[in-house]
């Protein structure tokens, strides 16, 4: 999947914005398997991230070490140690158009 990340600063309106990330998640879209449009349902994405300090010193804090990463390279952390966070329904605001109606 590409990721870009997106930059949150005082324009946001938050009153912390260097406590919030933003990103764009480029993945895929789900079709109709008969005529190839999109489906206009509610969709739930789930995503597992952990949190580094770019200047860890300590070793109780992760530190940063590589901007990408495979995914097996991540380091699985203690469910006492994660919290869940969930901002809801995501909305799908632009309407792509359709593949062409060929099969394969």
């Amino acid at each position: 999947y590409l990721t870009t990340v997106l930059p949150v600063d005082g324009s946001s309106g938050l009153p912390y914005p260097t406590h919030h990330k933003r990103f764009i998640v480029q993945m895929f879209t789900f079709v109709d398997q008969n005529n190839f449009s999109t489906h206009k349902e509610m969709v739930s994405l789930h995503c597992t991230t952990a949190v580094c300090y770019p200047s860890s010193t300590t070793s109780s804090q992760q530190p940063c070490h590589r901007q990408r990463r495979a995914v097996s390279a991540v380091k699985k952390v203690p469910s006492s140690r994660t919290t869940l966070v969930s901002s809801g329904e995501v909305i799908l605001t632009e309407q792509r158009p359709s593949a062409p109606n060929t099969r394969r």
